[in-house]
């Protein structure tokens, strides 16, 4: 039998690392943090004209449905949500902070989501 996954309930916060899934409770969506495209955030401690912008990829399965691949940004001007069968995956938090000395290892990134429908 398949390992079960983790289920995390809808207006709940969670945190996954690359690679990681987890079921939405409540609905038949799976979502797979796929990882970090691009992180151009300010570093921590460094004054930036721009915010900058941390993108990540995840990819959003329905139970005998459709798969897709989204991209969701930190900036407050980018698409921060995808929406997926009715249900709405916000991406709320990136960490770590970037660092000006060295560059993030893709395996330290967690990515902090929210599924609300």
């Amino acid at each position: 039998t398949p390992s079960a996954l983790a289920a995390t309930p809808l207006d709940a916060r969670f945190t996954l690392a690359p690679g990681e899934k987890t079921t939405i409770s409540g609905t038949e969506l799976v979502l797979t943090f796929d990882r970090v495209v691009e992180d151009s955030r300010c570093p921590a401690g460094v004054a930036c004209i721009q915010a900058g912008d941390g993108v990540i990829a995840i990819t959003v399965t329905q139970k005998g449905g459709t798969t897709a691949s989204y991209q969701l940004h930190t900036a407050p001007n980018g698409t921060r949500s995808a929406v997926h069968g009715g249900v709405t995956i916000t991406l709320e938090d990136l960490t770590p902070t970037p660092s000006a000395s060295r560059a993030t290892p893709p395996q330290d990134y967690r990515a902090t989501l929210r599924a609300s429908r």
